[in-house]
């Protein structure tokens, strides 16, 4: 029995020292195969430019691949064990690339050239926002070539003229044929427009009329328009006889028509006017023989064959009967300043008269808070009249103060003074704005007659300069503003006396 169990364990022993016999070690990991990089493309560009790396052994795992531009680490957008894509890193500069997968490394034989960012193309602005042609535009903004012909500008598009360029500052002229609407930029193939409009005007203009005044030149008269016809008449001319005469001129058929004379055959001259429902109202002046007038005469165009004139019931009441400055506004009419004749001379005065149509009567407003004035000039914007105050208490040689009245609010404020005193001076107005020019200032013995014409805008308080009339100089001319145009006649010029020329103004209209 004994023998039998010690050959079983020998036999049990055998394989298990077979088996220790066999144990050399763990299986090694393979080595990874050694990243190259065979070529890139493009060869240079901005940052965010995509690049594609060609080349052996990278991780088809994205983030397994480490990829630097000049040591500027990229983020990789897609990746093949033979294609990698990537975007140049912000801050990346000109160098090798490089692309590491675990602990093998590959760099690039040639460089990548960083080029510098090309601005996003912009418009941000341009000034003046609105012109004629041929007006110079500064267009700001970015991202324009220095190359001139490269840039490309519209107005509207019209092609323009670009007279000098900057990497940020566009010169250029507004072309003929231009109208209002955006301006468009283009530059190699990018193209933008401005987020807001220019506006072209047309070019204001003065044409002389093929008419004149049929009969005496005169001065100190009246002029005012009802339905678009003009009329002048009454004040002094070299002819008494003629000093009630009153004439009107058609602007559009260029003719003249005599209408009813002035009922009191003396001359009447420095008498206010404004304008109600159709008839215009002759407040107050200075008889020649008579003096001061109190009396409101009406005078109709429209009745009868010649029109009529009526005296109303009601005189002014106000002492302002001389040189008194009269404009209406709604239903309402106005006379403002003037003066009176106290036997040794004149008095101003600073009061404010309305006249209400309706019950033919007279209302007394807050005074003027300015310097008592005569021979004022009004034009009537939108519900405001804006009045120039010609001659004051102050300088009865001229003045430069213009002044808004508002008859709402029954208040006068001082707006931006007229460039130069002075008086005698015509204006009108079209479509909201004021026109003023001419004129002359008295000082110190010498006489200074101007020959400018300048436009106001209510909205910006401002005065600018525009062509004038082929004058040398011109005073107590008349000026009417009609729907689109005005009408400047009459007047003494420095060099030739009186003039019986007419001129029509032409503003600038909006393309």
């Amino acid at each position: 029995m004994k023998k039998v169990i010690l050959i079983g364990l020998s036999i049990l022993a055998l394989p298990l020292s077979t088996s220790c016999g066999k144990d050399d070690g763990p299986t090694p990991e393979p080595q990874p195969k050694a990243v190259e990089i065979t070529g890139f493309s493009p060869a240079s560009g901005e940052v965010d430019t995509e690049v594609t790396i060609n080349g052996k052994n990278f991780s088809t795992t994205m983030t397994e691949n480490v990829i630097t531009f000049n040591e500027t680490t990229a983020t990789v957008k897609s990746a093949t064990a033979s294609t990698l894509k990537v975007d140049v890193p912000s801050g990346a500069t000109t160098g090798k690339i490089k692309v590491t997968v675990g602990s093998s490394s590959a760099t690039s034989a040639t460089d990548f050239e960083v080029l510098e960012s090309t601005p996003a193309l912009t418009i941000g602005g341009f000034t003046p926002t609105k012109g004629e042609w041929g007006t110079e535009v500064t267009i700001t903004g970015s991202g324009f070539s220095l190359t001139k012909d490269e840039n490309e500008v519209s107005f509207n598009g019209t092609l323009a003229e670009i007279s000098s360029v900057t990497a940020n500052q566009l010169v250029v002229l507004v072309p003929n044929e231009a109208t209002s609407g955006v301006i468009s930029l283009s530059v190699n193939g990018q193209a933008v427009q401005s987020n807001n409009d220019f506006d072209v005007y047309t070019v204001a203009n003065w044409t002389k009329l093929d008419t004149s005044y049929p009969t005496n030149h005169r001065a100190h008269g009246v002029s005012f328009v009802i339905d678009g016809i003009i009329y002048s008449g009454l004040g002094q001319t070299s002819d008494e006889l003629k000093e009630q005469e009153i004439w009107a001129y058609d602007a559009n058929l260029n003719t003249w028509e005599q209408k009813m004379d002035f009922p009191v055959q003396e001359r009447l001259t420095s008498s206010a006017v404004f304008v109600l429902n159709g008839k215009a109202y002759v407040v107050g002046g200075a008889y020649v023989n008579n003096g001061d007038s109190s009396e409101v005469w009406a005078f109709d165009p429209n009745s009868g064959d010649s029109g009529t004139w009526t005296l109303m019931d009601t005189p002014f009441p106000g002492s302002g009967k001389v040189g008194g400055t009269g404009f209406s506004i709604g239903e309402k009419g106005y006379v403002a300043g003037g003066g009176y004749d106290t036997g040794e001379g004149s008095e101003l005065v600073n009061e404010v008269w309305e006249y209400n149509l309706s019950d033919d009567s007279w209302t007394q407003k807050n005074n003027f808070t300015g310097p008592t004035f005569h021979r004022g000039l009004a034009m009537v914007l939108g519900s405001k009249s804006y009045v120039h105050l010609s001659r004051t208490g102050t300088d009865g040689n001229g003045s430069s103060d213009w002044w808004e009245y508002d008859p709402a609010s029954d208040v006068w404020s001082k707006r931006a003074d007229i460039p130069g005193k002075r008086t005698g001076a015509f204006g009108f107005s079209i479509n909201g704005r004021a026109y003023l020019g001419f004129g002359s200032y008295y000082d110190q013995n010498t006489n200074t007659y101007y020959q400018d014409f300048m436009e106001y805008d209510p909205e910006t308080d401002s005065w600018s300069t525009l062509v004038s009339p082929s004058y040398t100089s011109l005073v107590l001319a008349e000026g009417n503003g009609l729907e689109q145009t005005g009408i400047l006649g009459l007047g003494i010029t420095d060099e030739n006396g009186p003039s019986d020329d007419f001129w029509r103004f032409t503003p600038s209209t909006k393309l």
